[in-house]
């Protein structure tokens, strides 16, 4: 039964990171567009905030959030586990 806890403990940690890594993708996505030419100069915190800012917002839009939400978190498990690959193999 302590294994069952640590495992749940692990998944919700992997899943609000995985919505963080998202949101700095999507951040970096906002940054990268030409209209949006202000926040180039940005650095990355502000630029996540707004990420995971965004992503909130557009997972609360019904019938599209789930999507958004269900897109965003295999793009966060993706980003992570390319992160623990390139720390192991170091």
């Amino acid at each position: 039964i302590k294994s069952q806890k640590w495992g749940l403990f692990f998944l919700i940690i992997f899943v609000i990171l995985a919505q963080v890594m998202f949101g700095v993708i999507f951040g970096k996505y906002l940054q990268s567009i030409k209209q949006l030419s202000v926040i180039k100069k940005w650095p990355i915190f502000p630029v996540a905030l707004m990420g995971i800012l965004g992503y909130r917002i557009l997972i609360a839009v019904p019938y599209v959030g789930w999507l958004v939400c269900l897109v965003g978190a295999l793009i966060g498990w993706g980003a992570l586990l390319i992160v623990k690959r390139r720390f192991l193999s170091e």
